[in-house]
């Protein structure tokens, strides 16, 4: 396997070894984790250490609830959230205040109907990822195959905008005009008044996870008619809790990685090569996250919505595991002269998360039925063009090579599926 081939073909995978980062918020997304970036990337033989920077850029209006319809972005959890069954069975004591205790009043005389104090929500909301990451080969005299370390360091930039509540209260039961006056008519209010939620636009930017690997790759050259050659590549690695967790005050406030709990994420890909420069592959990823313990909002009541809640507590979180399934195709005919292209499909599932609260005065049934820690999964379709420029410069001891790819979202359920693009470019020592 030539060198161009094989380097265009392993850079093909940067967008399609990608999945959408466990990230704790109200929203799950497709986006890419940091560690996804350059994952199928190979160090040459020739070369000692690869270094790269990659970026994804996209926003979304849709997205897939619990039955796979295409529904508006806030409704991932359901179409309509529940000011009335914010006040049930409050665990953490309420300001004691003037406007406060009116609050309690006005819900004590409201009607429990399913339509008193419904609201709906909608606005925008924009991703934005930039990892720079490195590969570096280790010594090795004893073993076949090459050793290596990956460091990947993530940036995040979330923006929730144009938030707007709307109230959906009939108005034909008892009690309903103060319901409308005083709490959904003045929503942003009230959630601040009675527990300091901030439910309006966030715009949040920071550092994500570290994650560090150690990996083994090798190639196994075939002399049959069409297999060329058989590479693989395994890895295991940590994923360090470095990034911004989630401020459980705002409402849609991220955590840029997995909101302070350490994880071990690992990795397997097998690449086949054949003649006339075709490579068919597919690869395998999951990530393992420790319980952490930490403050959360939490049901208090069945009938209560994910958006609106006003009790908190101390609670440890036991993390569904997340799995990565991905399968591509490349071609880089000789001809084109360093270019090359691949189109793959992803899929990612996030099992079931747990809550356990530390306290009983939550019920840990009624706190699991948040729509939050269900399971979530999205289907997608990657595109990717790549340009090796070790082509025209094999003799050079530095080579860039340049990726651009496009996500088309097909599927899935619970989670925020924009359409994004990026690239990445990297170097080769």
């Amino acid at each position: 396997m030539n060198r161009t081939l094989r380097m265009a073909a392993m850079t093909g995978i940067i967008a399609l070894f990608a999945a959408s980062h466990v990230k704790a918020t109200i929203f799950r997304s497709n986006h890419f984790r940091g560690h996804d970036f350059g994952s199928g990337t190979m160090i040459p033989e020739d070369r000692d250490s690869l270094i790269g920077a990659s970026c994804e850029i996209g926003s979304a209006t849709n997205c897939r609830d619990a039955d796979k319809e295409k529904v508006s972005v806030f409704n991932v959890y359901g179409a309509e959230q529940d000011a009335i069954a914010m006040f049930m069975n409050p665990i953490t004591a309420p300001p004691d205040a003037e406007n406060v205790q009116n609050l309690f009043k006005v819900f004590s005389k409201a009607t429990v109907n399913g339509e008193t104090g419904r609201m709906s929500v909608d606005g925008k909301v924009e991703e934005k990822t930039f990892t720079v990451w490195g590969k570096w080969k280790l010594p090795n005299t004893t073993t076949q195959g090459s050793w290596f370390v990956d460091v990947y360091v993530p940036m995040k930039s979330m923006n929730f905008t144009d938030v707007v509540w709307t109230d959906l209260t009939t108005g034909k039961f008892p009690g309903d005009a103060d319901v409308q006056t005083d709490i959904t008519g003045r929503i942003a209010a009230a959630c601040t008044a009675i527990s300091s939620l901030d439910i309006g636009d966030c715009s949040e930017s920071g550092v994500g996870d570290i994650t560090a690997f150690l990996g083994w790759s090798n190639d196994y050259p075939q002399e049959r008619d069409k297999l060329k050659n058989v590479h693989f590549n395994a890895k295991i690695g940590v994923s360090c809790p470095s990034g911004k967790q989630r401020d459980e005050n705002i409402l849609f406030s991220t955590a840029f990685g997995s909101d302070g709990a350490w994880g071990i994420p690992a990795y397997l890909g097998l690449d086949l090569g054949f003649e006339h420069s075709f490579q068919l592959g597919g690869s395998v990823d999951f990530l393992y996250l420790f319980d952490h313990e930490s403050t959360y909002r939490m049901k208090t009541n069945t009938y209560q919505t994910d958006y609106l809640l006003h009790s908190q507590g101390t609670a440890t979180k036991n993390h569904g595991a997340t799995w990565n399934f991905n399968v591509y195709g490349a071609l880089a005919p000789k001809e084109n002269k360093g270019l090359s292209a691949s189109v793959g499909y992803r899929y990612i599932k996030h099992d079931e998360d747990e809550l356990t609260p530390t306290s009983d005065s939550f019920d840990s049934t009624t706190v699991n039925t948040a729509n939050d820690l269900k399971e979530w999964a999205s289907h997608d379709i990657l595109i990717s063009a790549q340009y090796d420029a070790s082509y025209k410069n094999s003799d050079k001891r530095i080579t860039p090579l340049i990726d651009i790819f496009a996500k088309i979202p097909i599927t899935g359920k619970r989670v925020v599926s924009g359409y994004t693009f990026g690239g990445s470019l990297s170097i080769t020592f």
